[in-house]
């Protein structure tokens, strides 16, 4: 089946009141943590994490099946930012200590390449440029984990001191991920240990991607997106917001916003919130797709236009 027909949607009459049921389609969507391999956390000791993907994976109803095309960007555009989020967090090791002198700096850079080889396994060769701070990534067809599967291509890493923390800049370029393609990342980071707590805060990113679904995503961080993993209890929250200018079906592009606050995932739970916590809206701000999560393995969302409902359905998450 075309994964394009497997974001669909059910439109709401206009006469139906806010209170009335709304014929919700369900279509199937993934979502992992490398958290979830027992083993994978094992070997890497700081284990690497994703945020939910809805990307879906299978096939979903059968007709009628109107596409929604704000579903399917926010589907492509959080799969990007996941994808991000989790080559950062691969060399997350690097903040094992601070690096304010050279022999730190190169304790600092042979973690984050042992980190590397040790989620990647035997399909990457890394390459270490101590003068540069440079740990570069060549996969060949590596499984991976979590949100990183089935991935080739090339990714560099460059680290240099920050203020309680290591600053990573990471770069990549035509990286095939599964059936997506990272066609350009370039984002900075900060990178901290606090206890019991790891952060990644990322400050400034450049994403353009084509997802599974086939949106053409170019994203640009507006607001700092941070990421904290709680090690004992295994569990994770991020917020975040870009501005995104996505590819239509007719070839235009059209430009969107698009917010993450107060998304949480413990290993093996589907995600939770309080609150609508993926909104995706139009430059105009008159069409808001908002996602929801409530600890099930469904995310409902709601198309409003002009403040008023028009669509709604659920993605069904693989996460239990």
């Amino acid at each position: 089946m075309d994964r394009r027909r497997q974001v669909s949607r059910a439109v709401a009459a206009a006469t139906e009141p806010a209170h009335g049921r709304v014929a919700g389609v369900t279509s199937a969507a993934r979502s992992g943590t490398i958290l979830d391999d027992p083993a994978v956390a094992m070997r890497l000791s700081l284990a690497a994490l994703t945020l939910v993907a809805l990307a879906p994976a299978a096939c979903g109803p059968a007709e009628p099946a109107a596409e929604v095309a704000e579903a399917e960007i926010t589907s492509d555009a959080i799969d990007a930012a996941v994808t991000e989020s989790s080559f950062l967090l691969t060399v997350l090791r690097a903040a094992d200590e601070p690096a304010p002198d050279l022999p730190a700096a190169r304790r600092g850079l042979l973690r984050a390449r042992d980190q590397l080889q040790a989620f990647w396994g035997n399909c990457a060769t890394l390459q270490v440029d101590e003068p540069e701070r440079r740990v570069v990534a060549q996969l060949r067809r590596c499984a991976g984990a979590g949100e990183l599967r089935a991935v080739t291509g090339t990714v560099s890493y460059t680290f240099a001191p920050a203020a309680g923390g290591v600053q990573v800049q990471v770069s990549a370029r035509d990286v095939k991920v599964g059936p997506a393609t990272v066609e350009l990342l370039e984002a900075t980071a900060v990178l901290r240990l606090a206890s019991a707590l790891r952060e990644v805060r990322v400050s400034q990113s450049h994403l353009v991607y084509t997802g599974g679904l086939g949106r053409h995503v170019d994203s640009t961080l507006t607001r700092e997106a941070v990421t904290t993993w709680n090690v004992l209890s295994n569990c994770y929250a991020h917020s975040g917001g870009r501005s995104v200018s996505a590819t239509e079906a007719d070839g235009g592009t059209s430009g969107y916003t698009l917010v993450v606050d107060g998304y949480q995932r413990c290993a093996r739970q589907c995600p939770r919130a309080a609150m609508d916590v993926v909104v995706l809206s139009s430059a105009d701000n008159t069409r808001q797709l908002r996602t929801s999560y409530n600890g099930l393995a469904t995310a409902r969302w709601v198309l409003t236009v002009n403040g008023v409902r028009a669509a709604a359905g659920t993605w069904r998450l693989d996460c239990t």
